[in-house]
C-alpha cells in the first residue's frame, strides 16, 4: 500500500511563506514550486526582519520579494510611521515603474551570513510573533 503525506491532499487557497534574501528555509526552492503546482497563492513574509539596514535596502528586499516567481504579495510589519510612509512609496513606484532587476544572486551573497538564529530572531527556538526573545538578544518586535 503506498503512504501519502495528508498535506500533500489538502487544497489550500494561500500560503504565508518566510521568503528573504538570505534563504533561510529556502522556501522560495522548495515551496514556491509546490504552490505553483496546486495552484496556491504565496504572500511572502520576514522579507526585512532583522535584515533591513544590516547589508541590505528596503528597496532591494522589497524588489527580492516582489520579483519571486510565483508571490502575490508582501507582509511587511512597521515599527513606525517613517517605515510604513518609505514603504508605500516603494511600492507606488514600484507599480508605476518598469523594474530594471535586481542581482538576486549578489543579494543572497551578500545576505548569506545573517540565515539563521544568530542574525534573525524568528529563526530561534521559542520565537514568537510580537513577543521579543530575550535570551537570544532580539528585544525589538518588528526590526
Amino acid at each position: 500500500m503506498r503512504q501519502v503525506c495528508w498535506r500533500s491532499k489538502l487544497d489550500f487557497d494561500v500560503a504565508l511563506l518566510t521568503m528573504n534574501a538570505t534563504k533561510y528555509g529556502d522556501f522560495a526552492k522548495h515551496a514556491l514550486p509546490v504552490a505553483k503546482k496546486k495552484n496556491t497563492g504565496v504572500l511572502a513574509m520576514k522579507v526585512m526582519r532583522n535584515i533591513v539596514g544590516e547589508k541590505a535596502t528596503p528597496k532591494e528586499l522589497l524588489e527580492y520579494a516582489w520579483t519571486q516567481e510565483g508571490v502575490a504579495s508582501a507582509l511587511i510589519g512597521h515599527n513606525g510611521i517613517e517605515s510604513l510612509s518609505d514603504n508605500i512609496r516603494l511600492a507606488q513606484e514600484y507599480g508605476n515603474t518598469k523594474i530594471a532587476g535586481i542581482d538576486r544572486e549578489a543579494l543572497e551573497i551578500r545576505l548569506a551570513g545573517l540565515a539563521g538564529p544568530h542574525a534573525l530572531c524568528w529563526a530561534q527556538p521559542g520565537y514568537r510573533d510580537g513577543c521579543a526573545v530575550v535570551k537570544g538578544g532580539c528585544h525589538s518586535h518588528l526590526t
